[in-house]
């Protein structure tokens, strides 16, 4: 059985990437070592998942709220490493090709040495691969889960934060 490889365009580069799971003993130790890391993180923002309005559902995107993302990130500044994140792109990236549109049948590897020169000043659009990667990997882990929602909650506000003109309300948070 073949590993799937799904493809997603990120940025306004004209950059398209391409990510194929990771083999089973890989991802379940990236796994372990997200939810060591995430775990309190997401946890924090489940147990803040109480909506404000009888009308809306517990665990709904509504329910999240400023504060309860500003809890998450001070609980997420405490606990993400450089030594995580750097993990996390390299095992990634050993799974990731990256093309462009005026060459999409040239594929470029994205080992460390080429995330420092591709993500260089793109730093919102490299945790945009990350997200991808991680949603090709564990979709079916976090799908229809509170923790998935509330991931999916978390990086769209979070996006939207850092760039405003970068959704609109049509379009709907992908995990």
């Amino acid at each position: 059985m073949a590993l799937e490889t799904k493809e997603r365009q990120i940025g306004d580069r004209g950059y398209t990437y391409h990510v194929t799971e990771l083999p089973a003993k890989k991802g379940r130790a990236l796994l372990v070592r997200l939810i060591k890391t995430l775990g309190p993180v997401f946890g924090q923002l489940v147990s803040d998942m109480k909506p404000a309005d009888p009308k809306v559902k517990a665990g709904a995107l509504s329910a999240i709220n400023g504060q309860s993302i500003s809890r998450a990130l001070s609980e997420l500044a405490g606990r993400l490493t450089e030594a995580d994140l750097e993990h996390v792109c390299q095992v990634l990236g050993e799974h990731s090709e990256v093309s462009d549109e005026e060459n999409p049948d040239h594929r470029k590897k994205l080992t460390p040495g080429a995330q420092e020169f591709h993500f260089a000043g793109r730093y919102l659009e490299m945790f945009e691969w990350i997200g991808f990667a991680l949603e090709v990997n564990f979709s079916d882990f976090f799908s229809g889960s509170q923790i998935g929602s509330a991931i999916a909650g978390a990086m769209a506000q979070a996006t939207e934060r850092a760039n405003p003109m970068a959704s609109s309300p049509s379009e709907s948070p992908r995990v």
